[in-house]
């Protein structure tokens, strides 16, 4: 069963065949759905909870690598799940300090970026990569608040295909 709200085409899918398959001469109802989204919410909300305990413990330094694991371990007896928030998760394990570092690192691609785009001596293709990987650093932004998206492969293989390519060969101008 799914374990996570994030995975909306699958809810929808099982909201879909609840309602259009019958099942016992009658249509069931979204109260399955419906009970399994309100198990997982209660779930993320505890989890949210623990490290947000944690992070309290130890605002500046964190509760070093590990330390959500080691608290939902003390709390539940067993690790549940990574936290469904990258930038809480960053607080919880690295503190502020760590959480300043990663964001500088976040927001000195997003101006280097930026300011790619509005260059006049760039080639359109270049642009469009530019803006491409702009739009992608942008989109797993917004999608690591509900997500933990730093333990994922996509955003660290979409940066490395950035730094793979090749830089633009100099023309020497004589005059």
């Amino acid at each position: 069963w799914v374990t996570d709200l994030t995975y909306v085409p699958t809810w929808a899918g099982a909201a879909y065949v609840c309602l259009r398959c019958p099942r016992g001469g009658r249509r069931p109802t979204l109260q399955l759905v419906a009970a399994s989204a309100a198990a997982v919410v209660a779930s993320d909300i505890l989890r949210l909870g623990v490290a947000w305990g944690v992070w309290k413990e130890d605002p500046v330094f964190g509760a070093g690598l590990g330390g959500i694991m080691r608290a939902q371990v003390a709390e539940f007896g067993d690790m549940v799940s990574v936290l469904d928030n990258s930038m809480l998760w960053i607080l919880t394990e690295m503190g502020l300090i760590g959480f300043a570092v990663f964001l500088s690192c976040f927001i000195a691609m997003l101006v280097a970026l930026a300011t790619l785009i509005k260059r006049a001596d760039i080639p359109p293709d270049k642009k469009t990569l530019a803006l491409f990987a702009l739009a992608l650093l942008l989109i797993f932004g917004f999608f690591s608040l509900f997500h933990e998206i730093l333990y994922t492969r996509f955003l660290w293989f979409f940066l490395g295909l950035g730094l793979a390519l090749p830089p633009r060969t100099r023309q020497n101008v004589s005059n």
